[in-house]
């Protein structure tokens, strides 16, 4: 009887102590998540400034490509400084990022790793250009460079998705601070883009061309629409809008864009602005120091942030620890009086009765107790409940912040369209995808004809909303395995199968139709528009064709399309008429 009794006691007992014990693992699991968020945060910080070093790189180096004999020992130690300074941010970063300190960081680490080589090829070409004299200095040189310098930057963003990810499961309330900071990153490089679309013009002193003129347009309507979105962040926020914010407004957005206007005006005369890239760079650069102090001290409330829930999840499991232990230690003293004082009693007296009824008295009869001590345990295990509960509302936040954070990656904000880095991903893993099924891939590209004039006629508002609704209309036609996005201002791409090139030119020409069909309401009036088209598929028949390769095709068929009148497809069918 007494092996019964304590069988049922340990069984009674050992529900509460595995509760106990998954209340501790699971208070680790927070602490752990949080302790791993700050060290993704400081990744995450790492990365921005090592985006920011490469990007502020730009402006020295502009200013070398543009200058003359007498200018260029002092342009080329300005850049040789600038250098200097992104190597050793991208090294910082690549020290976070070490597989020794970091497991999961394998393809971020690899993601920066292309962009330092990147970035090495892209220094080579500006010093191709720098080398040589400036009047032998070759405009289209300039723009390659230049534009080289500009496609790095697109390779930092895997490590920031993947620390910002890290960060927001071990602290979901820092969302909101590291969304500003990317944005705000993200308006530092587009601020630079738009200083660097004037190199070209200022190198070689000749007015700007309708095709800059244009990408400077854009690069606005870019800055536009991230001034946008910071501001709706900042405005659910007023802790955010600080004198730093103010600053920004002030230094780039007035001082700043107000200096650009006028060299552009001044850049549209015969003889060009009569400004140098490095004059340029001496007024303009400084100006956007105010993003990067806004962004800094965006990234120091969420730093502030992450730490505090790290210490108060440090302090839960400590908390969790001692009760578990207490909760323990009380309940097997419990166990050890109940047994003593209301078990062994009982025993004993059924002891003395058999013994009696078995005629022996010499035993005898135990002193009865009547004392009450009963423990209650049900408080403990609503807690428990109520963590578990708390525990399952967290989870699901997250994974809905984190879903939410990699869809706002993936996807263009006026279109809900994927954007040209999730295309180019996509994109990457079809093509490969094809070439095992031996089928056969297409990339069509194409451009809204004579886009500007809406925009300019009808305001960007209505620009906008005839995207919207060209985007929606092509969709339509578009397979569910068709990979289809906005990948610039009015261009858009689609890479889909296809039994040859006739049957992409004919997927194209249904796209152009449905365009030319679709008419968008703006103040009252309907809108029709038109689009030119280029399609490329793979030339080599062992489809070793890569998708930048099939984007460069397409985008010269395009542009042919352009010169041959608009609204038109061309393709390699038509090269090969020629």
């Amino acid at each position: 009887m007494r092996r019964r009794i304590n069988l049922s006691a340990a069984t009674l007992l050992l529900p509460v102590i595995l509760l106990a014990a998954g209340l501790v693992v699971h208070q680790w699991q927070a602490y752990a998540a949080a302790e791993a968020a700050t060290r993704a945060f400081e990744q995450f910080r790492a990365t921005l400034q090592a985006m920011e070093k490469v990007s502020a790189e730009r402006g020295p180096t502009n200013g070398a490509l543009g200058a003359d004999a007498k200018a260029a020992v002092a342009a080329r130690s300005r850049m040789m400084s600038a250098r200097a300074e992104s190597d050793r941010r991208i090294a910082n970063l690549l020290a976070q990022l070490d597989p020794h300190e970091c497991n999961d960081c394998a393809a971020a680490r690899e993601s920066v790793e292309t962009a330092r080589a990147r970035l090495a090829s892209a220094r080579k070409e500006v010093d191709a250009v720098v080398d040589l004299p400036k009047e032998r200095r070759d405009q289209l040189a300039i723009s390659n460079a230049v534009r080289q310098m500009i496609d790095v930057i697109p390779w930092f963003g895997s490590s920031v998705i993947s620390s910002a990810s890290a960060v927001v499961r071990g602290d979901p309330d820092s969302v909101n601070c590291l969304g500003i900071a990317r944005l705000s990153a993200d308006l530092r490089e587009q601020a630079g883009q738009l200083g660097s679309g004037f190199t070209t013009a200022l190198s070689v002193n000749r007015p700007l061309t309708s095709a800059e003129l244009l990408a400077l347009e854009r690069t606005r309507g870019r800055i536009d629409a991230l001034r946008e979105l910071i501001g709706a962040r900042v405005g659910n926020h007023p802790a955010l809008i600080t004198h730093a914010f103010e600053n920004m407004n002030t230094q780039y957005f007035g001082t700043g864009t107000a200096y650009l206007s006028g060299i552009q005006e001044a850049a549209m005369r015969p003889g060009g602005a009569g400004v140098s890239p490095a004059e340029l760079a001496a007024s303009y650069v400084p100006t956007m120091a105010a993003i990067t102090d806004y962004r800094d001290e965006v990234l120091s409330l969420a730093e502030s942030d992450v730490l505090d829930h790290r210490d108060k999840a440090r302090l839960l499991l400590g908390v969790a620890v001692l009760a578990a232990m207490l909760l323990t230690g009380a309940l097997l003293a419990a166990s050890s009086v109940f047994r003593r004082r209301f078990v062994q009693p009982f025993v004993e007296a059924t002891t003395v009765i058999k013994e009696i009824a078995e005629g022996k008295f010499t035993t005898p009869v135990p002193q009865a107790s009547n004392r009450d001590e009963i423990l209650g345990l049900f408080s403990a295990i609503a807690v428990l409940k109520a963590n578990s509960i708390a525990k399952l509302s967290l989870e699901r936040e997250r994974d809905v912040l984190i879903r939410d954070l990699e869809i706002m990656a993936d996807t263009d904000s006026l279109t809900r369209m994927l954007n040209r880095r999730a295309f180019l991903r996509k994109a990457h893993i079809a093509l490969r995808e094809a070439r095992i099924d031996g089928a056969t891939p297409a990339l069509i590209m194409f451009d809204i004809d004579h886009f500007k004039e809406i925009n300019d006629t009808y305001g960007h508002a209505a620009g906008d909303h005839a995207l919207q609704v060209l985007a929606k209309a092509c969709r339509e036609l578009c397979r569910p395995a068709d990979i289809f996005a906005r990948i610039g201002g009015e261009e858009f791409a689609l890479f889909t199968y296809v039994n040859d090139v006739c049957s992409a030119v004919e997927i194209a020409n249904r796209l152009r139709r449905r365009i030319a069909g679709t008419a968008v309401n703006a103040d009252g009036l309907d809108i029709t528009m038109t689009a030119s088209f280029g399609v490329a598929v793979p030339s080599d028949p062992s489809n070793r064709t890569t998708v930048d390769e099939l984007l460069k095709r397409a985008d010269r068929f395009l542009y042919r399309a352009k010169r041959a009148g608009r609204n038109r497809v061309e393709s390699e069918l038509d090269a090969l008429a020629d």
